[in-house]
């Protein structure tokens, strides 16, 4: 039970920065790198697409991994 937790504790907030991630594309692109540029960088289309399709994977990996484990430890 207790390591259901840790992991529910250490996944939960992975999960929460891809949604933001997969909501916010062009700043999480540009987060921790905004002071390197002296105006706002122009961001395509593809990286956008590109960024949102990785974040869903990710949640989707992280999600089938808390099934997983919780079905592991009910048995």
């Amino acid at each position: 039970m207790t390591e259901i937790f840790l992991i529910l504790i250490f996944i939960g907030p992975l999960i929460g920065i891809l949604i933001w991630t997969y909501r916010n594309p062009k700043e999480s692109i540009l987060w921790g790198r905004r002071w390197a540029y002296k105006e706002e960088p122009k961001i395509t289309e593809g990286a956008i697409s590109y960024v949102k399709f990785t974040s869903m994977i990710g949640i989707g990996v992280l999600i089938f991994m808390i099934f997983i484990i919780l079905i592991e430890s009910r048995r």
